[in-house]
């Protein structure tokens, strides 16, 4: 390894794949996070969207209507009975 520019080389190759591995690194872990942060959000307003219907449901129970769909029963796939008195 007498020679420089050799040495310089080696230097460089080694450094861009390591640059390489962490930028790639980077991005599939950054690509992972906002799936993660889509996915949370996706299930956050299914919620939110059950808890409107369980809400709307309440109402229309109230007025002696019934609603066709049961909320839980589409986001979870559980039946709620409905013939439950508190206390």
């Amino acid at each position: 390894m007498d020679n420089p520019f050799v040495v310089a080389s080696i230097v460089f190759i080694v450094a861009s794949a390591i640059l390489l591995l962490v930028v790639t690194g980077y991005r599939r872990l950054r690509t992972f996070s906002l799936q993660r942060e889509r996915e949370r959000a996706l299930e956050q307003d299914a919620i939110r969207l059950a808890s409107s219907k369980l809400k709307f449901r309440k109402l229309l129970a109230k007025q002696g209507q019934k609603m066709r769909v049961d909320p839980l029963r589409d986001l979870y796939g559980v039946e709620v009975p409905t013939d439950c008195q508190p206390g």
